[in-house]
C-alpha cells in the first residue's frame, strides 16, 4: 500500500496491475518509462497527486485476486472485500498518459445518486462507489452469472458519463509496439 498523509477519506485509489500481460509477453507493471519510473511507479505517483485517502495495487504486488481470470472486475472485487466502505478511483497500470486533471474531474463530479462515473466512451479511469448494486454485480461476476466486463457493468449500473476527452489521455499499452510508441512520445 502507498499511504497518503492527506486526501479524501472516502476515496481509495486503486491501480489495476493484476493482468496476464499476454500481448506484452512480460509484466507491464515493471516496464520502464523514459523518466526511469516503471509503469507501476508512474501510476502510484499519479495517484499520489490527487485527493485519495490511500492507494492500493490490485494484483500480486498488492491485493491479490480472489477469483483468478475474472479480469479487471475480479481485481476490483478483491479490493472491495478488503475496503467495503470506500469509494474507488480505479486506473489501469498501463495508461501512462493519464494526467491528474483527468482524475480530478472524476473526483469533482457532483454525484448525489452514488453512481459510477467515467468519461464518455472510456471504461477506465473509473470512479466507483461501492454500493449494494455494485457489490451485487461483482458477486455475479465471480459466480459466473454476470459478464466480467467493465463496460457491461457500467451499462447495467447506469453510470454518469462525463464529456469525452482527447483519446490521448486514455491510450493504454498492451503490446511492445504500443509501449514503444508511448515512450517515443514521452521523450
Amino acid at each position: 500500500m502507498f499511504d497518503m498523509t492527506e486526501g479524501n477519506p472516502e476515496t481509495l485509489g486503486v491501480i489495476l496491475a493484476g493482468g496476464l500481460s499476454s500481448r506484452m509477453k512480460q509484466d507491464k507493471a515493471q516496464l520502464v518509462l523514459p523518466n526511469g519510473l516503471s509503469l507501476l511507479a508512474h501510476a502510484q505517483k499519479l495517484m499520489a497527486s490527487v485527493s485519495v485517502a490511500e492507494v492500493v495495487i490490485s494484483g500480486l504486488q498488492g491485493v491479490p485476486d480472489l477469483y483468478p481470470e475474472r479480469g479487471p472486475l475480479g481485481g476490483i472485487f478483491a479490493v472491495t472485500q478488503h475496503y467495503p466502505e470506500m469509494r474507488l478511483l480505479v486506473i489501469p497500470v498501463d495508461m501512462p498518459l493519464l494526467q491528474p486533471k483527468v482524475l480530478n474531474a472524476l473526483l469533482a463530479e457532483n454525484n448525489p445518486n452514488n453512481l459510477p462515473v467515467v468519461f464518455s466512451g472510456q471504461p477506465l479511469p473509473l470512479l466507483l462507489p461501492v454500493t449494494e448494486h455494485v457489490v451485487s454485480y461483482l458477486n455475479g461476476v465471480v459466480e459466473g452469472k454476470n459478464a466480467a466486463s467493465i463496460k457491461s457493468m457500467l451499462a447495467e449500473l447506469n453510470c454518469i458519463q462525463l464529456p469525452k476527452l482527447d483519446d490521448y489521455y486514455f491510450f493504454n499499452c498492451n503490446t511492445p509496439e504500443e509501449f514503444d510508441s508511448v515512450c517515443q512520445h514521452l521523450r
